[in-house]
């Protein structure tokens, strides 16, 4: 979400539940296979993983994944699949106009520069841990 404060709705695609919706759903008891259930796509997709699409000599390879999909997700991807989905064909669709897509994706380059590694440590050194940082005389270390 900051992201999308910083380079502006048109510019970025959103997708999933708000933070009320998940904590909504965690209160109710989230339980994943209703969502499997209940998309198409994304039953089809871990039935996929299930029958080895993805690892022809080895088919059990991502079993454990599909269990955990099915029985735990706690980042809640399949309750977003079906958004994320959708908004993966809305991102096609802008690519089509390139001069527009180059004009979103200048824009979200040019807005991410508060995303830096560089910066997320310093936000976090201020903002969380409190702690300021110190001078350090180079010249003096290489002696």
């Amino acid at each position: 979400m900051e992201i999308r404060e910083e380079v502006g709705e048109d510019h970025f695609f959103l997708f999933g539940l708000t933070t009320p919706e998940v904590e909504e759903l965690r209160g109710q008891g989230y339980r994943p296979g209703d969502f499997i259930a209940r998309s198409p796509r994304l039953r089809e997709a871990i039935e996929a993983i299930e029958a080895g699409f993805f690892s022809p000599a080895d088919a059990s390879r991502y079993r454990d994944v599909t269990e955990y999909l099915r029985h735990d997700d706690p980042f809640m991807a399949c309750a977003d699949f079906d958004a994320y989905v959708d908004a993966e064909a809305l991102a096609a669709q802008a690519f089509t106009d390139r001069r527009s897509w180059s004009r979103s994706a200048l824009r979200n380059i040019a807005g991410s520069a508060r995303f830096s590694s560089d910066e997320t440590v310093r936000r976090y050194a201020e903002e969380i841990w409190k702690v300021r940082p110190i001078d350090v005389d180079m010249s003096r270390l290489r002696e």
